[in-house]
């Protein structure tokens, strides 16, 4: 979860990024949540998928998103002919 808030957040806005202590609460309410279900919530494996994915995230979405911004050309312009200007 805290992972993909920080993902969230690198694409959305860092206005919304956790700050220290916030990753610490989260933290320790997801480790609560798995501790309840005898460690078997979310599994070792697919916990370090997870972290996996949401690392290469962080790392290469904001940078497509800044290619994709960066590499915008101007729309297409219509230039009308002489005939639909209503020239001869």
């Amino acid at each position: 979860m805290a992972g993909i808030h920080s993902f969230g957040a690198k694409v959305v806005h860092e206005c919304i990024e956790l700050d220290e202590q916030e990753a610490i609460d989260m933290a320790d309410a997801i480790h609560r949540v798995n501790e309840l279900y005898d460690g078997g919530f979310v599994s070792p494996k697919l916990a370090a998928w997870g972290n996996l994915a949401m690392c290469f995230g962080q790392i290469y979405v904001p940078r497509a998103i800044v290619l994709l911004k960066s590499g915008k050309k101007k729309s297409p312009q219509l230039i009308k002919t002489e005939a639909q200007k209503g020239g001869n």
